[in-house]
């Protein structure tokens, strides 16, 4: 069996309404929430830029799945997003 550790960025998407976030792994996010084909977890376009839009998609995915709902993206919501081993 092989391990594989992957690390992700902890986004901060809580002041997205006021402010554009740019981060490293953004259109990685966006691009998971686009492809559960889900209204209201779509982000709008796969910009890399975070935005109201990205952040509404956030916050009910995180409401969705039991986690707190708080539009930080960090290892938890990674791990509910990215589906490794499923």
């Amino acid at each position: 069996m092989t391990s594989v550790t992957v690390t992700m960025e902890v986004l901060d998407l809580r002041n997205a309404q006021n402010v554009i976030v740019q981060a490293r792994h953004l259109d990685i996010l966006q691009g998971l929430l686009k492809g559960t084909r889900r209204a209201a977890w779509d982000p709008g376009p796969i910009d890399g830029l975070g935005g109201p839009r990205t952040k509404a998609a956030v916050v009910a995915f995180q409401g969705a799945n039991a986690l707190d709902a708080d539009a930080i993206v960090g290892p938890l919501t990674w791990g509910q997003l990215i589906p490794f081993g499923s």
